[in-house]
């Protein structure tokens, strides 16, 4: 299954894999509480209620040296290994080359607030974020995530939060928590207001797949 992957994700892999879903989620959300309360200790207490995890003491941080692609390609890894659905799907996120590329082209936009119909743990996202002047005020105001994986939701809120927000942003993690929503983006239903949106050629082929 992790044959052609780089040996840190395979690593990582190999630590997260559970006999069950409900066991690989705990362990993949742990993993994800333990890296950003490590880059914000200040937001800790926000983090942990967001992925729904406790944490317990002095616990390894098996996603601390990775980077987002690698993130979701661990992610994407452990799902396939629980879900035949998922592993004749194939690929669930956008490259970082790709995603780097696409959120340059963000800078050509009319400001305002970008929508992520499928974000997944936050690759493109995090792309997105990165490529703008202001990032962190950027992750406070400018973008909703949605998606129909709950765990790569919670997971993309904490990711994005930890890695752009400022020391003791706590209003800021509270509104992009907010605006992020566990649903179907092609659903009936409304959606945030949002001025652009991003669209790596996920949305249309998307399932309702995770943990």
């Amino acid at each position: 299954m992790t044959g052609g992957f780089p040996p840190a994700v395979t690593r990582v892999f190999t630590r997260l894999q559970a006999p069950t879903k409900t066991q690989t989620r705990q362990n993949w959300l742990r993993a994800v509480a333990v890296r950003t309360t490590r880059q914000h200790p200040d937001l800790a207490a926000e983090l942990v209620k967001i992925l729904g995890i406790e944490l317990r003491g002095n616990e390894a941080n098996p996603l601390g040296n990775l980077s987002i692609e690698e993130i979701a390609v661990c992610y994407g890894a452990l799902l396939a290994t629980l879900d035949s659905r998922r592993r004749s799907a194939g690929q669930f996120f956008t490259p970082d080359d790709a995603a780097a590329f696409m959120a340059a082209q963000s800078r050509d936009f009319p400001a305002g607030t970008w929508l992520d119909p499928c974000c997944g743990v936050g690759n493109l996202a995090w792309h997105l974020v990165a490529a703008q002047s202001n990032p962190a005020r950027f992750v406070r105001e400018n973008l909703v995530l949605i998606d129909v994986d709950e765990t790569a939701l919670r997971s993309a809120v904490a990711l994005l939060g930890a890695d752009f927000l400022s020391g003791g942003d706590h209003e800021g993690l509270a509104q992009l928590w907010a605006k992020a929503s566990n649903r179907d983006f092609l659903s009936k239903s409304g959606l945030a207001p949002h001025e652009n949106i991003t669209d790596s050629g996920q949305t249309r082929r998307r399932e309702k797949l995770g943990f």
